[in-house]
């Protein structure tokens, strides 16, 4: 039942969340900037974690631990990406977790002729 419990909410977390197509401008602010993006380039598809832009280039980190830096030239980059909460998503997803929980009540109580008082 925990397991079955877990990879629901797994699959609630995905839906709660979608890509947002972003600019790679230079921000001065660290607080403001993602901790991840997702790029597609020359190279193809990578998640850089911390990412900065600085002058003309995207540096980040190939890891979260911060171990493997990677620079990549602005020019060289045909998509930027960042996750961020979907309240639509969340929203469809709560909804269709409320109405089929509410099915599979009915089809169980429903289904075998009502809750009998015991005695």
């Amino acid at each position: 039942m925990r397991m079955s419990i877990a990879i629901t909410a797994a699959f609630l977390a995905i839906g709660c969340t979608t890509w947002r197509n972003v600019s790679l401008v230079a921000n001065a602010d660290p607080s403001t900037r993602p901790g991840k993006i997702e790029i597609l380039s020359t190279r193809g598809e990578r998640i850089l974690y911390a990412p900065v832009v600085d002058g003309d280039s995207l540096r980040g980190w190939l890891d979260k631990a911060r171990t493997k830096p990677e620079n990549f030239a602005l020019s060289d980059i045909q998509r930027a990406r960042v996750s961020h909460f979907s309240s639509g998503r969340t929203a469809l997803a709560v909804g269709g977790g409320l109405v089929a929980a509410f099915g599979i009540w009915l089809l169980v109580v429903a289904g075998s002729g009502g809750i009998a008082p015991s005695y």
